[in-house]
């Protein structure tokens, strides 16, 4: 029987050394450090590009609800081009006659998937936010609110030509009476009287000289503001998708009468 020491001896031996034959390299910690950072750098550079380009693929989704919207909106006002009201109530008025599928009226980037309407999830202001207009079924006047559409519980999208009675100061805006924008002469502006006046009137801003169809919004989206920003006279602002009443999809800024130099 072999001396322990020798055994011992043999046993760390048996180890193959460093640098030796057969040997297997192991990493340091400098080098385990190196590689980490290098990840790190590498998820820093491209986890925003994997980001923006997820968003313009929404964006581009967006685009293709709101080009539904401009056709089901023009089909509706061509079958009812007698009324006195020829555009939709709400959006929802469009289900299913003129929009079958309830999925185009979430815009994907909206992150309370339609339950806030036309507000970005989380943000305070952005544009004019009128509750009223909400196309959902948390509409503070109920879920039929003057008459939409209760098979559409939510909707991303904000729509200016609603049939909810107009809270905004358009009277002094627009230099306009009730009797000059009640059209139906029930004692109430709604928004689409109002915007339909504005349209073939126009307001303060732009000397009350009319606006022309192909850049007055009738619908709109919020919800990209913050990926993209535009500038104005005032300043820079967020970047909007909208649906024109003449049925064209095209981008503003958040307050859109910036498209337009007044004369």
């Amino acid at each position: 029987m072999g001396h322990p020491d020798n055994q011992r001896a043999r046993s760390w031996k048996s180890f193959p050394r460093r640098g030796a034959p057969g040997a297997r390299a192991a990493f340091t910690l400098v080098e385990m450090l190196v590689v980490v950072a290098i990840i790190a750098l590498l998820m820093i550079l491209t986890v925003p590009m994997i980001g923006r380009a997820m968003e313009r693929a929404r964006q581009a989704d967006c685009m293709s609800n709101l080009r539904q919207f401009a056709v089901g909106s023009l089909l509706y006002r061509n079958d009812h081009d007698a009324e006195v009201l020829p555009t939709p109530g709400w959006l929802s008025t469009l289900h299913p006659s003129y929009i079958p599928d309830p999925r185009q009226y979430l815009c994907r980037t909206d992150r309370s998937r339609g339950a806030h309407g036309s507000k970005p999830d989380g943000v305070t202001e952005v544009g004019d936010q009128f509750p009223e207009t909400d196309d959902t079924e948390f509409n503070p006047a109920g879920p039929n609110a003057y008459g939409r559409n209760t098979d559409i519980k939510r909707c991303s999208y904000m729509y200016e030509f609603s049939a909810a009675p107009c809270s905004w100061g358009w009277s002094s805006y627009l230099g306009a009476s009730l009797a000059d924008v009640d059209r139906n002469n029930d004692g109430v502006a709604s928004w689409a009287e109002v915007k339909l006046y504005q349209l073939r009137n126009g307001d303060s801003w732009n000397r009350n000289q009319p606006y022309g169809d192909s850049m007055f919004p009738m619908i709109r989206c919020f919800h990209h503001y913050a990926y993209k920003k535009v500038p104005t006279p005032a300043g820079m602002q967020a970047w909007t998708l909208n649906v024109s009443y003449a049925g064209g999809v095209f981008e503003a800024p958040m307050y859109w009468e910036y498209n337009y130099s007044p004369p």
